[in-house]
């Protein structure tokens, strides 16, 4: 009796190692085949397994620890059903992909080492059931070389960036006043390596008042930002383009993408606006300059109302929304004004044919 459990035991055994998931073959390899320094690549591996086995816990041992490269987490790409050898075997093939980037050159033969567990299905009767088979492998040697970037053509303002970009702008308006509040958008994305890379800024213009750009976004391959431009005369018709310099490796080159410049119409009197000349702005202005002690108010109640409002006590009219902006002319107690838009607590309003920024509390609300 004990002889016959034996034999039956080691035939169960051999059935089971006959359909024991296992790697047939695997191989490894680097995209793009030229890889320049922060150039982000991939490392594709595909490894073909006996038909109907799932790999998992799957771990890549070889690949350099060092400060210069980052590897990121395996990823799975694909996993299709083939055929393979002259009797056509099916079989499973799993695609993987690790990405990675250096931030030096390097020439290295990769001897990588795979470790896996592969899962399949068994069954048995009318039951089936789940059982794991751990797997090494080890694969063919692949060479990664990662080149410096080249010295001829790179311009005095690259920015460090790798790959291909480019950089878009537009403004809030396209005709204004002097002291109006003009919103200038730039938008840098591409693929790629942005690091450290800010939105480019134009240069500054003297007759402009310019406020330093507020990032509005900053994802790593995508950057928004917006900067208040305030015309200060009539001829403040254009804000400089910006501009950014970045090393394409495809063509092996350094290349530049620009916005603007961005024309401008300055008018002592600018065009109505589709909501009837009422705008209320919101823009963030450096806090030294937001006027002190100022009671808050409804300053879109006071803009919305589209009539002439009296003035509480004596107060400048300015040319900026800034308690440091020069005095353009003044408006007694009682005077009405206006008013065409709003900024922080500050408030544009037109008096006499004139026109710039006074306090909000200044304004009597009406009621």
């Amino acid at each position: 009796m004990n002889r016959r459990v034996f034999w039956l035991a080691a035939m169960l055994a051999a059935a089971n190692s006959a359909f024991a998931g296992a790697i047939l073959k695997s191989k490894v390899s680097v995209t793009p085949e030229r890889i320049y320094v922060n150039q982000p690549f991939e490392l594709q591996c595909e490894i073909t397994v006996t038909f109907g086995s799932e790999m998992e816990d799957i771990r890549f041992f070889g690949l350099p620890k060092n400060d210069a490269f980052r590897w990121e987490r395996i990823r799975k790409v694909s996993q299709t059903r083939e055929t393979m050898g002259d009797n056509l075997q099916s079989v499973t093939v799993h695609r993987f992909a690790v990405d990675g980037r250096a931030s030096a050159p390097a020439d290295l033969q990769l001897a990588l080492q795979i470790s896996c567990s592969l899962v399949e299905r068994v069954n048995s009767g009318l039951f089936s059931h789940w059982r794991a088979f751990p797997q090494q492998c080890q694969l063919k040697p692949v060479g990664l070389k990662v080149l410096e970037l080249p010295e001829t053509g790179r311009p005095d303002d690259f920015s460090g960036a790798i790959g291909k970009f480019a950089l878009r702008g537009s403004l809030s308006k396209s005709e204004a006043c002097p002291g109006d509040i003009v919103k200038l958008t730039l938008v840098l994305d591409g693929k790629g390596w942005l690091g450290d890379c800010a939105v480019p800024q134009p240069k500054s213009d003297p007759a402009f008042k310019i406020y330093p750009p507020k990032t509005i976004e900053n994802e790593p391959l995508k950057r928004r930002t917006e900067q208040v431009w305030i015309p200060l005369n009539l001829q403040a018709t254009e804000i400089p383009a910006a501009s950014l310099s970045f090393f394409n490796p495809a063509s092996g080159k350094y290349e530049q993408t620009s916005a603007g410049p961005f024309k401008l119409t300055v008018s002592e009197s600018a065009a109505p606006s589709s909501d009837g000349g009422v705008k209320v702005i919101h823009t963030e202005l450096p806090p030294e300059e937001t006027p002190a002690a100022i009671t808050p108010v409804n300053l879109a109640a006071l803009v919305s109302k589209k009539k002439q409002l009296p003035v509480k006590a004596h107060c400048e009219a300015r040319l900026a929304p800034s308690a440091k902006s020069a005095s353009l002319f003044q408006v007694s107690p009682g005077a009405k004004v206006t008013p065409l838009e709003s900024a922080n607590n500050w408030v544009r309003v037109e008096f006499g044919g004139r026109r710039g920024w006074i306090p909000g509390d200044m304004i009597e609300s009406g009621q």
